[in-house]
């Protein structure tokens, strides 16, 4: 083994400068508001499985007793876009599948601001992988 003082430093790649080009900073500028613009519409999708009765709870069953739906386990977990104020989000369709392809019962959603929801499947299309969920707000 090499004494540390041995091995040569490896050379950091400087970050180039800030561009000075009018075209570019204005990009940089539109690309920033954007994302700042879009960023509150990005939500995340969980699904539940319940757990079935008489399962010995170890493993991966022993997880539904962190769950916030007692007698539940989280499924998968995706994204979606909130596209309205009525709570409509879409989102994909397999992480709300099953194994043995229905749907789960239990779906919640949390805001890029932290507040979680009880969802509803309204639609989806296997074709496409697109699912159509809305908020239960009230």
């Amino acid at each position: 083994m090499l004494p540390l003082a041995a091995v040569a430093p490896i050379a950091s790649a400087a970050a180039p400068p800030p561009s000075t080009d009018p075209a570019i900073v204005s990009l940089g500028t539109a690309v920033r508001a954007l994302c700042e613009k879009v960023t509150p519409s990005i939500v995340t999708v969980t699904s539940y499985q319940k757990v079935p009765e008489g399962v010995f709870r170890e493993g991966q069953w022993q997880i539904a007793e962190e769950s916030p739906y007692p007698g539940y386990m989280r499924n998968r977990v995706a994204s979606g876009i909130l596209v309205d104020e009525d709570g409509t989000i879409i989102c994909c369709r397999s992480p709300l599948l099953l194994e043995d392809g229905g749907f789960t019962d239990v779906v919640d959603v949390e805001t890029s601001w932290g507040a979680r929801y009880d969802a509803e499947l309204l639609a989806s299309e296997p074709t496409i992988d697109l699912a159509v969920i809305r908020l239960k707000l009230r």
